[in-house]
């Protein structure tokens, strides 16, 4: 990704943030004055409130990089295309849900005020549930993929493109394996919302820097990191974790890619 593509992409990304606060504020409108405050729309509002951090922290990413590199050679460029791809792909995707969400509070939310408007909106939101469910979980979904695209592009332009090895790159590969887990544990909850191809793609990149984080830490590690003195106590505790959490996160792997491979039952 160039910088001037870097720059309209930022762009894009906060408008879609602006909406997103902006349609959780109206969301949350829709239970003003009612007795019993509606579950479902008040989960519904804090998944899109939770859209809009995220779209916030990949705006941020970018803009970072913009400005501190500027016309120059970016690190942006070290990014696989394939997360660029999948980054342009959940602008679009979210931005049509976030407009079904804005048609939707318009035509629920619009009515007079006082009981009777009050009576009216909760008789469409209790006609509307199933499909309050079905926003949450797209809006879910949207969210865990640019979770996943925040995560990618920070960890391969902190990390792995400069090599740079310390505690934060375990932390970070650690969400990244959380994360893939709970876009499985999604789509097997649910037999009609199997993986997209960008989420596929998504997990396949996560995998792949997993798989080199683990390799650039494990090479950082010498025979020197075990021996020593009181000195390097504290520093041998934290090779232990490490080394642990390496273990950890190939076993979640060959799981969850073992699951990948067992056909689906025939429904």
């Amino acid at each position: 990704m160039t910088p001037f593509t870097a720059v309209s992409t930022a762009s894009a990304i906060l408008s879609l943030s602006k909406r997103a606060w902006k349609l959780g504020i109206a969301l949350s409108k829709l239970d003003q004055g009612a007795e019993l405050v509606d579950t479902m729309i008040k989960v519904l509002t804090e998944e899109v409130k939770s859209l809009g951090i995220e779209c916030d922290l990949v705006y941020t990413e970018l803009e970072m990089d913009v400005n501190k590199n500027g016309a120059g050679s970016s690190p942006l460029l070290d990014v696989d295309n394939r997360v660029w791809d999948c980054l342009e792909t959940q602008i679009k995707e979210t931005s049509q849900t976030i407009q079904e969400l804005e048609m939707f509070v318009e035509r629920v939310g619009s009515q007079q005020i006082g009981f009777f408007g009050q009576a009216q909106r909760q008789w469409k939101l209790d006609e509307s549930r199933q499909q309050i469910i079905s926003f949450g979980m797209v809006v879910c979904r949207h969210t865990d993929n640019l979770h996943i695209i925040s995560l990618l592009i920070d960890t391969i332009i902190t990390h792995l493109a400069p090599g740079r090895v310390d505690q934060r790159l375990s932390k970070k590969l650690e969400r990244l394996q959380v994360v893939i887990e709970k876009l499985h544990k999604s789509s097997r909850a649910d037999p009609q919302s199997r993986l997209s191809h960008t989420e596929a793609t998504l997990i396949q990149c996560a995998r792949e820097v997993i798989a080199t984080g683990t390799t650039l830490y494990e090479a950082s590690l010498s025979p020197r990191s075990f021996a020593g003195g009181q000195e390097t106590a504290s520093s041998n505790i934290r090779v232990v974790v490490w080394v642990d959490t390496l273990a950890s996160i190939r076993r979640d792997q060959r799981c969850l890619e073992a699951s990948d491979t067992i056909p689906k039952r025939p429904t």
